[in-house]
């Protein structure tokens, strides 16, 4: 997988077996931190082989190509009884500043600002390797695709690694058990991090969604509601195992509730069995929430939309297309559910918006974009 690139998965098996063959070519090393260090890496494609030649650098000339036009820098290291030189990619650099215990602008940023001029690739390996010295613990190096994806802490309890190909297939065996009839949607992956959508169709949770939700004064249509599990995870530091219970209205998904998570954190990968064993009463709290949201009502339902939003972040032309359709559809005023759900709504139309102007949105900003408007349900808890 090329840098920044993004795989889709429409069939199970398909992720299933990619993420099999990325656990058996992953490779983790574990080593003192001090015994890590940076090079710089200028970029003179031109000069690639040489460089190569002269440092050994046992990956493709288009991996240290490609780091000279981003990163600029490689991390050396050993590994059974040799030093090895690999190029970091993008994914890598906050683990790696953390394990050397500095942070801020000036060692994580590449973009030249008014008031700010950006470190030479010399000056940032020099920086980052001066503070590697002086830490005694032992980092957890991952490498993947001919590149350093992440440094993570690598004493005994700190980073578990979770394969998520373990994680998928423990989570499908939990879901055949409790919902034999849910089925795969889709899946998505980036050196960042992994998604993947089940339709849980448990027709009894739907039924009873719809006609609790239909004895409000709910005008949104909920006919047609999906009950949707994700689940998210990240190997490169970003987050937990996590599982997300979720509905989907013609094309907004929405999260119901507080997901299940597990941390990279002095655990193995089997403990997730255990997190899947409360996904149904996870959906169960999600639901009540949301039909308790439905007989919440919201006055003058345009303004709490935009300061909801806006204190979410979320982009202003997704607010304000949101403002006129929800009008269009609840009229003044609505409920906590529609608020709630047109909150999601704008994200989807952000992300239609920029996918037709030919700048389509990463998973990790929708994901992000989501997280933001997830931390807004807890106003309904009087937070």
């Amino acid at each position: 997988m090329r840098d920044r690139e993004e795989i889709q998965f429409q069939d199970q098996d398909q992720m299933l077996q990619f993420f099999r063959e990325q656990k058996e070519s992953d490779v983790w090393v574990r080593v003192y931190t001090n015994e890590l260090s940076t090079l710089p890496l200028d970029n003179m494609p031109l000069f690639a082989g040489q460089i190569m030649e002269e440092l050994n650098i046992d990956v493709s000339e288009e991996a240290v190509k490609d780091c000279m036009g981003d990163m600029q820098m490689m991390l050396k290291f050993p590994s059974e009884n040799k030093l090895l030189i690999v190029p970091i990619r993008y994914t890598a650099l906050k683990t790696l500043c953390d394990r050397a215990g500095i942070s801020g602008l000036s060692i994580t940023s590449y973009d030249e600002r008014p008031y700010h001029s950006v470190l030479t690739p010399a000056e940032r390996a020099e920086t980052l390797s001066m503070c590697l010295r002086h830490f005694k613990n032992r980092s957890l190096v991952l490498l993947r695709d001919e590149k350093i994806s992440a440094v993570m802490s690598g004493d005994e309890r700190d980073y578990s690694v979770m394969p998520v190909a373990d994680l998928m297939e423990i989570l499908m065996e939990s879901l055949q058990e409790r919902f034999e009839n849910y089925k795969f949607v889709v899946g998505i992956t980036s050196h960042e991090m992994t998604k993947a959508d089940f339709d849980i169709n448990d027709e009894t949770m739907a039924e009873e969604f719809k006609e609790k939700v239909g004895e409000t004064e709910v005008a949104l249509d909920v006919s047609n509601v999906i009950i949707r599990l994700q689940l998210v995870t990240s190997d490169v530091g970003r987050f937990s195992a996590t599982l997300i219970p979720s509905i989907t209205m013609g094309n907004v998904s929405v999260r119901i509730g507080e997901p299940l998570k597990l941390r990279h954190k002095g655990c193995e990968v089997s403990e997730f069995a255990d997190v899947c064993e409360k996904i149904f009463s996870m959906f169960k709290d999600g639901m009540k929430r949301m039909e308790e949201m439905a007989s919440i009502p919201i006055r003058d339902c345009s303004k709490a939309l935009e300061d909801m939003a806006k204190r979410a972040d979320l982009p202003i032309k997704g607010i304000k297309a949101a403002q006129e359709a929800m009008v269009q559809e609840c009229g003044v005023n609505c409920t906590g559910f529609e608020l709630f759900y047109y909150m999601y709504w704008i994200i989807d139309y952000y992300c239609q918006y920029m996918e037709e102007k030919g700048q389509p949105l990463t998973l990790q900003q929708r994901f992000d974009m989501q997280e933001k408007a997830a931390r807004e349900l807890r106003m309904f808890d009087g937070e």
